[in-house]
């Protein structure tokens, strides 16, 4: 098997480089993934949005052509770590994405399956975050706690909402980034069950 290599980050030199702290998490799904042995298996998650608050307090002060190559460098380099992972020399893959934009699509490999749309709400989370998931060699994951979403327009609904009603500030890239624990359970569960009968 060849050695598995995630690209490095290109950056935009040393005034502004904002690219070259974009991360990547191996097996993060609140660390549950690990600990049920999903063997040779990676969970990413791809959120380029909180490398991008450290520089925000310069980015009204930088050109408007600077500001639009910044923005460009970080989804070219953030479609090259994605397809890495998905890529990888690996039985099983799962890469967590949000819904994506034609942009990020077209920097994506030709052959790249739909994803899997769940929403936290699936797993008893009451929370509505549309997350893809982007699976090689893994069964989709079933609902294991389905609740029924309020009608818009209820408070309920507001509730349901606080991901995308984050409003601005250091903290909204944890809130909107945040992997819930009803869909890490069912992703440990339900994967790592499969892993352990192949492997078995």
């Amino acid at each position: 098997m060849s050695e598995f290599q995630l690209p490095e980050p290109v950056g935009l030199g040393t005034a502004v480089n904002p690219a070259a702290h974009i991360g990547f998490e191996l097996g993060r799904l609140t660390g549950l993934l690990p600990v049920r042995s999903l063997l040779h298996q990676i969970a990413v998650e791809i959120d380029l949005g909180h490398h991008i608050v450290g520089f925000m307090r310069g980015w009204p002060d930088l050109p408007e052509d600077t500001r639009r190559a910044i923005m460009w460098r970080l989804l070219d380099e953030g479609a090259a770590l994605f397809s890495a992972c998905w890529r990888a020399p690996i039985p099983r893959v799962a890469v967590e994405n949000p819904v994506m934009h034609r942009h990020g699509r077209a920097r994506l490999p030709a052959d790249l399956p739909k994803p899997q749309i769940v929403q936290p709400w699936w797993f008893g989370e009451p929370v509505f975050k549309a997350t893809g998931l982007y699976l090689r060699g893994l069964a989709p994951l079933s609902a294991t706690n389905r609740l029924i979403p309020p009608a818009p327009g209820t408070e309920a609904h507001k509730r349901w909402s606080a991901v995308h009603r984050a409003p601005p500030g250091p903290d909204r890239w944890k809130i909107r980034s945040r992997t819930f624990e009803g869909l890490a359970a069912a992703a440990a569960d339900q994967w790592g069950g499969q892993a352990g009968k192949e492997a078995a």
